[in-house]
C-alpha cells in the first residue's frame, strides 16, 4: 500500500462525555499524589463526585487528517504531503523522518465546565476541578488513538508515540502550522498570539503512522 492511501482530509467527531472513562488515578497523577497516599481514597471519592456532577458541562471533541510524510531532511525538517508545508525541530525530525504519514490532531473538552465552578466551594475545589477536566482530555484523546489505530490495524500499519509543539526540540510557535493545516477552530479552539491555546483542556500533536511491524521509535 502506498503512503498516499493513508491520506485523509480534516475530520471532526464530538463524544458524548458520559462514554468517556474517567480514570481515577490519572486524575491523582496531576494532583502529583501517589495512589496509595494516606488520603488518597478520600481524594478519590471526592474526584468521583466531582466527575459526576460537572460530566453533563463538558463538550469533548476532536479534529483529526492524515498527511504523507514528502520527505525529511536531516537534522531538523519534515516536508509534509506536496510540500504544503514542512515542521521545523529535531524532537519532531526524529519522531517522523522514517514514517509513512503522520496524524495532525487537535482534542478538547471546551470549558464550560468552569460556568460550573463559580462559589465558595468552587474556589476550593478549583485544583480537584482541574485535575478532572484534564483527565477529560486525556480521555478524549485516547479515544481519538485508539479509533486511529483501529482503522490503521486493518491497512497493517500503526501510531507511533504522540509529540506536541513546545516539547523539547518542537518549539511551540510551530503550533501556528498545525494550526494553519487543521483548522481546529472548527471544534472551538483557538490559538493566542503566543501560540497557547483556548479552550485551556485542549491538546494538539502530531502521530507518526509506521508498519505493523515496525519497532518502537
Amino acid at each position: 500500500m502506498s503512503k498516499f492511501d493513508l491520506e485523509k482530509p480534516p475530520s471532526t467527531r464530538n463524544l458524548d462525555p458520559h462514554e468517556l472513562r474517567f480514570d481515577c488515578n490519572m486524575a491523582l497523577k496531576f494532583l502529583r499524589m501517589p495512589p496509595d497516599a494516606a488520603r488518597s481514597e478520600q481524594i478519590r471519592e471526592h474526584l468521583t463526585a466531582l466527575h459526576t456532577q460537572l460530566c453533563h458541562a463538558f463538550q469533548p471533541r476532536f479534529r483529526y487528517c492524515i498527511l504523507s510524510i514528502e520527505t525529511a531532511k536531516a537534522p531538523d525538517v519534515v516536508v509534509l504531503q506536496n510540500e504544503i508545508t514542512a515542521f521545523a525541530g529535531k524532537a519532531i525530525y526524529r519522531r517522523l523522518a522514517r514514517t509513512h504519514a503522520a496524524v495532525l490532531f487537535c482534542v478538547t473538552v471546551g470549558d464550560d465546565y468552569a460556568a460550573d465552578m463559580d462559589g465558595e466551594d468552587a474556589r476550593f475545589d478549583a485544583i480537584f476541578i482541574d485535575a478532572v477536566a484534564s483527565t477529560m482530555v486525556q480521555a478524549a484523546l485516547k479515544v481519538l488513538s485508539n479509533s486511529v489505530e483501529g482503522e490503521l490495524k486493518r491497512q497493517n500499519f500503526k501510531l507511533t508515540p504522540r509529540i506536541s509543539p513546545g516539547y523539547p526540540g518542537w518549539d511551540l510557535a510551530e503550533q501556528a502550522k498545525l494550526f494553519d493545516l487543521l483548522k481546529p477552530d472548527e471544534i472551538g479552539v483557538h490559538l493566542s498570539s503566543t501560540y497557547f491555546m483556548t479552550p485551556q483542556k485542549s491538546i494538539s500533536g502530531v502521530f507518526g503512522i509506521v508498519p505493523l511491524n515496525k519497532g518502537r521509535l
